[in-house]
């Protein structure tokens, strides 16, 4: 999930390691990426996001940690955009 900015937590000393849950990275890089795409581009992702938080919403009302549902809504997020990915090429490469 390092593509998508989720990495999981370390604090390790010396022979000792300890791992913890996920946790939000690369906002920054994020901001910056943002720049310099197309205003198209730009609506879809904005149309995304609003989709992702009502799912958010609708877990975390009905219960489900926190945690849980912000590593699930970036694992979707990932998955949209690997597809999208993945249908740009299927759509640029010449049918054989």
């Amino acid at each position: 999930m390092g593509y998508g900015g989720i990495v999981a937590s370390e604090h390790s000393s010396g022979v000792s390691t300890r791992r913890g849950g996920d946790y939000q990275d690369g906002e920054c890089t994020l901001r910056r990426r943002q720049e310099e795409v197309s205003e198209e581009i730009r609506e879809i992702a904005w149309k995304a996001q609003h989709r992702l938080h009502a799912r958010y919403r609708k877990l975390v009302v009905r219960g489900k940690a926190r945690g849980k549902v912000v590593t699930a809504i970036g694992r979707e997020a990932a998955w949209v955009a690997v597809e999208r990915r993945v249908e740009r090429r299927t759509l640029e490469s010449p049918m054989r």
